[in-house]
């Protein structure tokens, strides 16, 4: 290796390394203090990806369908898992952590790694394009830690570092430094491992990406650049021939898919609420250190509105871009990016105008798609990964400007640190606790627990975390509970006032006025009905309702679990009540 390769590598090493000092400190503590019990993100959402990082070693090791189980809302189960974002390619791949250490800390690998690859991915597409490193460094920023990933705690969209790579190979196979087999090859792996981690990101990349290529056609053509123009065709049919190849290769899990669609979610994120609001473009949500409480309490904004925040040093670099790039009429890369970057930020505003929280009914271009099958369904706020993307291109063609004198280099990097400086999260909201208590902690449960039980834990569902304790055991007994999805959860639990009562805080009278049952018969069906074993209460405030807040468990629910008539254990910072076989 040479003696410039060797600076380069080591310099790319130091790029990254910085990247991960960087996630460290945004959304490392205190989750480092104690990696087992907790984690990076916010609420309850990701212990569902704590759970299928351990799922599908699990599964694949015992020898069971990974795509069906009986150990979430058991007995009856779950048929399809890929409706709920599986990952199983982020799983599979981190699956030696996983086995060697456990599911919550491999978790909190990916969520600290994930930033870091983004950025040094995109780093690595801006250097190719700008040859500038140290522009390039800083401009990468924009996308690794961009707002975007403040806003969004599910494992599945904010894990983005392929998008850049994907670019980055289609730039390498125009400018001819890898041939056509080599790079279709190359990006339907890398489609392929995306559809693996999240098949909604999957779909709106191709969307996207065809967008781009027409623009870029019509603006070939406008321009009379079309000496460009079969060049540009040829590469652009290499890449979606990519595409198909990768369909090719996921066939067997969109088989699996399509053969329960029936039972794909009926009632997916409405596309209208989870589109940008054009005044987050400005002003940040909570998530974000600088202004972010300020503005929640004045607009009331919420957490995924974080995902669209540019802020105003953002504009001032791009409306100082477009005005370097006015004169440059032999190059259409600047007016490109410019307008790709305009269609994204309309588009990402959703079918309707939304003002101050409020739907306006004042229908936007994306109307037209969300009309659609499929394309229709794709959450507008989503397509703000791409934006950053192309942020973070035009801030690394922006810093390197050859025309700009020292003064203005200053100038031009002094605007880009206060834009970076303006995305610093509150780090309040990227640390959960757990609060695992002692009997998963310190494997108590193998002692009083019999292996592929059923267990109920309390608090219930999404009301606590007790997705995350039976992935910490390695899914050593069966969980009468689950994520709270109501188009997967089975019907013998939802018709069930006891899951309501549990679950919703919901309450309900002394009797059932069509029934006539008791509350503690009720409690007692449906225990023999799910053919639960034992039920875990947790001591403590270890719970969480929306609209209600923490509470404590055992409290709450004493009435009810003393209908029993079962004297718990205590142990280990739980209450264990063992129901007998011929409990009636």
């Amino acid at each position: 290796m040479s003696k410039s390769k060797k600076k380069t590598s080591l310099i790319n090493i130091t790029v990254f390394i910085i990247y991960i000092l960087i996630s460290l400190a945004y959304f490392g503590f205190p989750t480092l203090n104690s990696p087992q019990t907790r984690y990076v993100g916010m609420n309850i959402d990701p212990t569902l990806f704590i759970w299928f990082i351990e799922w599908w070693p699990f599964a694949i090791i015992h020898h069971l369908n990974p795509f069906t189980t009986a150990y979430m809302w058991a007995p009856e189960g779950i048929k399809n898992l890929l409706w709920l974002n599986a990952i199983p390619g982020l799983s599979i791949i981190f699956s030696p952590l996983t086995i060697l250490i456990g599911p919550v800390f491999t978790y909190n690998v990916i969520a600290l790694l994930s930033p870091a690859l983004s950025a040094f991915f995109a780093y690595i597409l801006i250097k190719y394009i700008t040859k500038n490193t140290a522009a390039s460094a800083i401009s990468a920023y924009l996308y690794g830690f961009s707002s975007f990933i403040m806003g969004n705690s599910d494992l599945n969209v904010f894990f983005i570092c392929l998008i850049p790579l994907l670019v980055y190979l289609f730039l390498l196979k125009y400018d001819d430094k890898i041939n056509a087999v080599v790079y279709v090859i190359l990006s339907a792996v890398i489609f392929t491992l995306e559809f693996s981690i999240s098949p909604e990101i999957y779909l709106i990349i191709f969307f996207f990406a065809i967008t781009s290529i027409l623009i870029y056609i019509l603006l070939i053509i406008k321009n009379k650049k079309i000496e460009y123009l079969s060049k540009f065709i040829v590469n652009s049919f290499y890449f979606i021939l990519s595409y198909v190849l990768s369909i090719v290769l996921v066939s067997p899990f969109l088989y699996i898919m399509f053969e329960s669609i029936e039972k794909s979610p009926k009632y997916p994120m409405n596309p209208i609420s989870w589109s940008t609001y054009i005044i987050n473009l400005i002003l940040p949500g909570p998530v974000i250190f600088l202004g972010g409480r300020l503005f929640y309490q004045i607009f009331n904004f919420r957490i995924r509105e974080t995902a669209s925040y540019l802020g105003i040093f953002i504009f001032i670099m791009l409306i100082w871009f477009a005005y370097e790039r006015r004169k440059k009429s032999k190059s259409i890369a600047g007016k490109y990016l410019l307008i790709l970057l305009a269609v994204i930020l309309i588009l990402s505003l959703g079918p309707y105008l939304h003002f101050n929280g409020n739907n306006t009914h004042f229908p936007l271009p994306w109307y037209i798609f969300y009309k659609l099958p499929v394309i229709g369904k794709a959450i507008p706020i989503r397509f703000m990964l791409f934006a950053f993307l192309i942020l973070s291109i035009i801030a690394g063609l922006w810093l390197s400007s050859h025309n700009s004198s020292n003064p203005i280099k200053i100038i031009k990097y002094i605007i880009l640190f206060l834009a970076i400086f303006s995305f610093i999260p509150n780090q309040y909201y990227f640390d959960s606790n757990s609060h695992m208590p002692r009997f998963f902690y310190k494997k108590e449960y193998k002692r009083y627990i019999k292996r592929n039980s059923i267990v109920m834990i309390i608090p219930f569902s999404n009301s606590g975390y007790s997705l995350l304790f039976q992935a910490y055991t390695k899914n050593y007994f069966r969980l009468a509970g689950g994520y709270n999805d109501t188009s997967f959860i089975p019907i013998s639990y939802k018709r069930s006032l006891i899951f309501e009562h549990f679950l919703y805080n919901k309450k309900f009278s002394r009797t059932n006025s069509k029934k006539n049952l008791k509350t503690s018969n009720l409690f007692k069906k449906f225990l023999l009905y799910h053919k639960i074993n034992y039920i875990i209460v947790v001591r403590g405030r270890n719970a969480y309702i929306p609209g209600y807040g923490s509470y404590h468990p055992f409290k709450r629910f004493k009435n009810i679990l003393n209908t029993l008539g079962i004297i718990p254990v205590e142990k280990g910072g739980i209450l264990l009540y063992k129901i007998p076989k011929n409990y009636k």
